[in-house]
């Protein structure tokens, strides 16, 4: 397992919170404090500055990290694959990959309502029952709306939090996975693409502001002149935007004014192991870290999927 280095005001690294790897000797869904916990594949995150949430997709579980104590819980489970997850505070809307469903769970009491769609998949907006999703991955709120990337159909979508309506707002997308919200823009990591969309709400003004639809690794002053290789999830601090590369598994970070310059945080190092940047080590895998990232409001946290853990960057 990992142990988590002794941090002073100079260290920037990795430092695991919850869970390990691996998953479990007995089973990989077990609750508790910090690295005695147990995930089994979580693959999304989201944060509403007090508490980290989990979509625990295997486990078909939502899970409570509290920030400070480290402490995990389990708020409700989905039997549908959770997949993304977002918060406005008071619920969380989860997508159900394997129904091709929108969840909205009241943190509360743990309630679990069906907001849009339902199994078999499907292209259709509409009203809330009729509405129909194929594999719908990540989802952002601005508190008045839920936008969803509905991936094998390729677009975005949006409903309406407060009757269900699910409307198209950007189409012609590439496996289109990870998604941001400041309010005014949406940021779309377009996987297939190997680029990040920029989509302004008010206008429905879209452009590539990063990426050259090329698979690759470069960091440019000028996004569109940087390479990324499968962005995945996506986060936003104000400044920047983090991105998660899934094929790539890089962490990096883009500027979000112009123009939209790329860097990287962390590059690939598969494995486990927390500590500064450049030995520490996340993802763990070969193939896709099909992973996302959240912001607190401090502090960066990973779902670092294949190690069965939730991850705190010092940076």
């Amino acid at each position: 397992g990992a142990n988590p280095p002794t941090l002073n005001q100079s260290f920037i690294g990795l430092v695991t919170l919850a869970g390990s790897f691996p998953p479990t000797t007995a089973n990989g869904n077990s609750d508790g404090s910090g690295t005695s916990a147990r995930f089994d594949n979580p693959i999304a995150i989201t944060s509403d500055g007090a508490n980290i949430y989990v979509a625990d997709i295997f486990n078909n579980a939502i899970r409570k990290v509290t920030i400070g104590t480290n402490s995990v819980s389990t708020v409700a489970t989905i039997s549908s694959l959770p997949h993304g997850i977002a918060t406005d505070g008071t619920n969380l809307y989860v997508t159900g990959f394997g129904t091709h469903t929108i969840f909205k769970v009241e943190i509360a009491t743990g309630t679990v309502n069906t907001l849009a769609g339902s199994a078999p998949a499907g292209d259709v907006v509409g009203n809330a029952a009729s509405a129909k999703f194929n594999e719908p991955t990540y989802l952002t709120t601005d508190g008045v709306f839920l936008f969803v990337t509905d991936r094998v159909n390729g677009k975005v979508k949006k409903i309406v939090l407060s009757t269900g309506i699910v409307s198209t707002v950007v189409s012609g997308l590439s496996s289109p996975n990870g998604i941001a919200t400041d309010g005014t823009n949406l940021y779309i990591a377009e996987s297939g693409n190997h680029q990040i969309i920029k989509f302004v709400i008010s206008s429905s003004a879209q452009s590539v502001i990063a990426g050259t639809g090329v698979s690759g690794n470069v960091d440019n002053a000028t996004g569109t002149l940087a390479q990324l290789n499968n962005p995945y999830g996506v986060t936003m601090d104000g400044s920047y935007l983090y991105i998660l590369e899934g094929t790539g598994r890089n962490l990096k970070k883009m500027l979000l004014t112009s123009p939209h310059s790329v860097s990287t945080i962390m590059a690939q190092n598969d494995g486990y192991a927390d500590g500064v940047i450049g030995s520490a080590q996340f993802c763990n895998t070969v193939g896709v870290c099909d992973s996302s990232i959240t912001f607190d409001g401090s502090f960066l946290y990973i779902a670092d999927r294949f190690n069965h853990s939730i991850r705190k960057l010092y940076y």
